[in-house]
Formats: C-alpha cells, structure tokens, sequence
C-alpha cells in the first residue's frame, strides 16, 4: 500500500513538472525545453523512494520527450552554447539579450533561429497528458453569431464629429489598396507559420465565454462588451504566449475607455521603462450602420460618412505616431496603414486599407478577425519582423505643417462645400490640406 501511494506521487511529481517546464518553454526566456524536461523526470525518479521500475505511463511520457529530444538535436544546424534552448516562438517572443551575444549584426533572437519541428505522432502522444492547441487554432476558431438587431435605431446615430475640428471627412484624400496584408503574407514572414502551429497547453488558451443575453441585446454598449470579453481577451492571451513575459514587455488589447483614451480599442506595449503603456495600434468600433466599405460607392453622402470614420481613424493615428489602425463593426474588420513615401515620410490624407475579413470567416485556411487583429498588434512588438514596416511612422509636428505633404485628391472624393471650408478656418484655423501654416494650430 505505502509503495501503490508513493508511485502516485511520483507519477503527480513528474507531471507537475513536465506541466510547469512545458508552460516556460512557450513564451519565456529560453532557459528550458523537451531536453529539460527529460532531465527533470529523471531527476525526480532518483530522488524520489521508489525503488520499483516507472509505471507504463511514466514510461511513455519519458518516450515522448526523449523522442523530441533527439528530433530536436538532428534538426538543430546551430553549434553555440545555447543549443536546446531556444524555440521559434522565443526567438520572435524573447527582446533581451544573452550574455556575450552584443556582437555587431544582432537582431531580436534571428540569429538565434532554430530549424526545428515536432512530429505530430508526438504531439498526439503528448495530448493523451494534457490537452493542447495551437495559436493557429485559438485565433481562427468561428467567432460568436450576433444575434440581437444591430440595424436597431439605437445604433443608427451619426458618425462622431470633432467638436474642435481635429478631424473633418475631407481630411482623408486618398485611398489605396493594401493588397499585401493577407495569409499568405502574413504566414511566409520567417519562422511565423511555425510560431502559430507551436503546441501550447490548452488551459493557457481558454476560449472566452460570451452570455447570450450580450448576443442579443444589439446596441453599442453590448457590442463593446463582445469586443472586450472575446476580442481583447484573445488576442491579448495570445499576444502573451507569442512575446513571453521574461523580458517584462508586454503587449495587450484594451478598450480605450480603460485609457482614458479617444479610441474605442487601443493596442497597448508596457515595459520597465514604459509602465504606463504606450498605444501603439489605434482601432474604432461602429456599426455597419454607420461605417462600411461599400459606403465607398455610395452617393457623396454615404462616401463623406465613410471618410468620416477613416478621418478620425486617421487623426488618432498621426497623434500616435503609429502605422497601422482599423475599423471593426459586426459585418466586418478592415485594417489600415497610414500610408508613406519611400523615405517613411507620412503622406497626409493617405490610407492603405486592406480587404475586408468578414465577421463569420473561420478556420486555419483563413484570415479572419482575432488573427488579423493578432498580427497588427504583433507587430507593434519593440523590433519589427522581416519584411514588415515597424509600428513607429516619424509624424513631424503641427509647426512644420506637415499636412501640407499631400497628393491631389481621388476623384471618387467629394469636394467639401464652401461653407464647410470656412467652418473649418474658423475652428482650427485651416480648411483643406494644402493652406499655409495657420498661427496656433496644434494638430499633427
């Protein structure tokens, strides 16, 4: 009887361990992995009283980690004191630095790459000791329905105006295709395919659960609470696997309401140096009562309230100093990029916007919303990824007038009325782009 309980315990020991081992591999300094483990189950069955051979159980786990162990050494390329130590996900998630490795050329953990895989024979073994996902999974999984009627009159209110005129629809002068924000891009950046398909513990990742009496309710208040509870819950859970909390950087998705801030969402990094958090992705929330893109070929009404939306969009994100925006509703997200010379410089009244992700698409083949919105705030991280322009845009100040760096206006723009443009002079001293410096005008 006394042998029977102490082989519980060591069968609980082991899995403990192998539980707390597995969670700091995904998203933590690189100081452990399936190599550590191993070690770890060896360590505890020497230590412990039992003198008896492992259970069938024991063994099996000790099979399974022993496999990735030496999957793992006959894929690894790289011959440096840190074998075994890093993962893909370390090496986008981890922004500090090892002792030793301030060599010249350095660059976020991509010299520290590792060539490795699991085979999914022992990621289904593994399953059988606890559950497991994959950020892949978690962010493609089928959104809640919207069940109440978001056509309802409560949500059918004019879009904000500036009160002070920081933002005006005719601020927006031309719109271009951002045709390269897609899956297939997003998963050919080095490494990211393999980040998202990382098997992470299940319980890390919970799925977040909306009441249904939310879901029918249908007005702006409910609508918020969705993106609150779901949205900002599960990009901002993945977000912590993806960068890992050891470097003391974070990155979350939080109403802007929780700020004190303008927007209605705003993507948020903390650091030691930043503990008040900085905003570094700016988003809006509206009905597709209010905003949608087919606006865009709409009468001059529907296209001035469409423009309405991105001009205030576009206003907050020149106030941050950031690139990349969007503009969610219950039909769809559209992301947008302040767009940009090719020296960086940002052209005023220019947006890149990306093609809709519908509401309802899902599944690992597909962009849908939690992963877009994963992505944008990915890469607000502190070091940009290959191939992707960083989340910082240089926007000079309202001294220079750099909203005089424009191009001509879209045809498809209506033009604004005189009385509109004299309005404007009167609120902010400006009316369109192209006037000179207005004495005391402050906005970006």
């Amino acid at each position: 009887m006394h042998q029977h309980y102490t082989s519980i315990s060591l069968q609980h020991s082991i899995q403990a361990s192998i539980k707390y081992h597995s969670s700091h591999t995904f998203g933590s300094r690189p100081t452990q992995s399936p190599y550590i483990i191993q070690i770890e189950i060896f360590r505890i069955y020497k230590t412990s009283t039992v003198s008896t051979q492992l259970s069938r159980r024991e063994r099996k786990v000790s099979a399974i980690f022993n496999t990735i162990k030496y999957s793992n050494m006959r894929r690894t390329s790289y011959g440096s004191q840190h074998a075994f130590q890093n993962t893909t996900q370390e090496s986008y998630g981890y922004e500090g630095r090892y002792e030793g490795e301030y060599e010249e050329g350095y660059d976020d953990g991509y010299n520290r790459r590792r060539n490795r895989e699991y085979q999914r024979s022992d990621l289904d073994a593994l399953a059988e000791i606890e559950p497991y996902t994959t950020l892949m999974d978690y962010l493609t999984a089928r959104n809640p329905p919207i069940l109440g009627p978001m056509e309802s009159a409560n949500l059918r209110r004019r879009n904000a105006k500036s009160p002070d005129y920081a933002f005006i629809w005719w601020d927006v002068r031309n719109t271009r295709q951002w045709n390269t924000f897609n899956l297939q891009n997003i998963l050919a950046t080095p490494d990211l395919d393999r980040l998202l398909r990382m098997p992470i513990p299940q319980a890390e990742l919970s799925e977040p659960f909306i009441d249904d009496e939310i879901l029918h309710q249908g007005d702006r208040i409910a609508f918020l609470t969705i993106v609150r509870d779901y949205f900002c819950a599960k990009v901002t859970a993945a977000l912590s696997q993806s960068i890992g909390t050891r470097s003391h950087q974070s990155l979350s998705m939080v109403l802007g309401s929780e700020l004190g801030s303008s927007a209605d969402i705003a993507g948020v990094y903390q650091s030691p140096s930043r503990p008040n958090g900085q905003i570094r992705v700016a988003g809006f929330v509206k009905s597709c009562r209010e905003w949608n893109t087919m606006m865009q070929a709409g009468g001059d009404e529907k296209r001035r309230e469409f423009l309405q939306v991105l001009s205030q969009l576009q206003r907050y994100m020149r106030e941050h100093n950031t690139r990349y925006g969007y503009v969610l509703t219950e039909q769809e997200l559209v992301c947008v990029r302040l767009a940009t010379d090719a020296e960086n410089r940002p052209i005023f009244g220019c947006l890149d916007i990306a093609n809709p992700i519908q509401w309802n698409q899902h599944g690992t083949n597909r962009l849908t919303i939690c992963l877009s919105l994963w992505f944008l705030h990915f890469l607000a991280k502190r070091d940009p990824l290959p191939d992707w322009a960083g989340w910082e845009i240089p926007v000079p100040s309202a001294e220079e007038c750099s909203r005089r760096y424009c191009m001509a206006k879209d045809p498809w723009v209506p033009d604004p009325k005189y009385d509109e443009i004299e309005l404007a002079r009167v609120k902010r001293g400006w009316g369109e782009a192209e006037e000179p410096y207005a004495y005391g005008e402050t906005f970006r």
